[in-house]
Parts: structure tokens; sequence; C-alpha cells
């Protein structure tokens, strides 16, 4: 029987040297993209895949079109897609935002996740305030205060306020693990993230 959702860290492929959202933290993100079965998500700095795979297998008619720019993490993708079997995930290679213009692949998104911007925040999230009307939600996730910090520079400016509205949510998650005969908990990074939702009335 095939899985509905929620895929274990253990079943990818997964490289040190290569990021990856790790599943209790893909959980809220893909709650939050609040995507139906006919979405078209771009996940932009796709990395290992991980989040592409998990909406993918919601997505039954829909497809993620899974955009990286490094080389490494672009094969690790491609790999972690054919060993878990889905067939609406399109690989893009190419470093936003241009290759946005440049793919002859990518078709109008409805969803767009951003979890790696290759210092070129600004200039994605400026993007999207100028093209793809019909672009409902934009989940973005940092981990440094700088991200944190561009990011707020940029969705807080007036004009971009008058076509989308955001919150943002802090993600902190521990787990166990063993020390002789105790058990500890163990604190991951804390995560940012924003879930910025256009207006209806801009929405074609």
């Amino acid at each position: 029987m095939s899985k509905v959702f929620g895929f274990k860290d253990s079943e990818f492929e997964l490289l040190e040297r290569v990021p990856h959202t790790k599943q209790e933290v893909r959980a809220i993100i893909v709650h939050r993209l609040g995507l139906k079965e006919d979405s078209i998500l771009w996940d932009i700095g796709a990395g290992t895949g991980t989040v592409a795979v998990e909406c993918a297998n919601l997505m039954k008619k829909g497809i993620v079109y899974a955009i990286e720019r490094e080389e490494v993490a672009y094969e690790l993708l491609t790999r972690n897609i054919k060993k878990l079997g889905l067939s609406n995930v399109c690989p893009i290679y190419g470093e936003a935002p241009e290759v946005f213009e440049n793919s002859k692949e990518l078709k109008v998104p409805t969803h767009v996740f951003i979890g790696g911007t290759g210092r070129k925040t600004k200039d994605i999230l400026e993007y999207f305030k100028f093209k793809h009307h019909s672009l409902e939600k934009i989940v973005l996730t940092a981990v440094t205060f700088e991200t944190l910090t561009e990011v707020f520079s940029i969705i807080n400016e007036k004009d971009y306020q008058e076509l989308f509205e955001y919150e943002l949510i802090q993600i902190s998650t521990a787990k166990t693990r063993k020390l002789s005969n105790y058990s500890l908990l163990t604190a991951n990074n804390p995560v940012f993230l924003f879930d910025i939702t256009r207006k209806p009335k801009d929405l074609e």
C-alpha cells in the first residue's frame, strides 16, 4: 500500500554537505502550503528533495518543479525522486530567479516553497511581486538572522503589503538520544517559517 504522507528522513539518500529539511519541519511546511490535488508547486532550493517528494506524493494530479543550483545537490535530488518513485516531480537545474525565465519546462505556479535562495532572497521575492498573479501562497524558511532580516525588509514594504499578507512561525524541535541508561533531548536548530498569502482581491 502506498504511503499517504510522512516519509522518514532515513528513507532519503542524504549527504552531510547537502542540507535537508527534517521530517518534523516538513510536516508544518506542507500544512502551511495548503496544497490541492492539482496544484503546481515550485520548490526553490530543493536540496535533497525532501519537501518536493512529500508534496508530490500528496498532489496526485499536480506537479512539483524542484529547482536546484548546486550540482551535487541536484544529482542527489534526482536520485531521491527515482528511489521513492515519484513521477510528478520535475527536477530543474539552474539558479533562481534567472532560471524562472530561462526554463521552458516550468508551468505557472499556484504555490511556491523557498527553502534556499543562494543569497538571492530579495530578487526571488521581488519576482513574485510582479509575476504570476495566480500564485496563491509562498512559504519560505530561514535559519539565519541575516535571511530573516532580509525577508522582513522586503515583505514589509508598502507595495508588497498591498498584495500579500504574512504570518511568521518559529519552529523548534528536539529528539531523544541515549546517554548510558538515560534519555536526553537534543535540540535541532530553530527554523523561521514565513507563510505569505496573496490577498484574494489580487488573485486572477
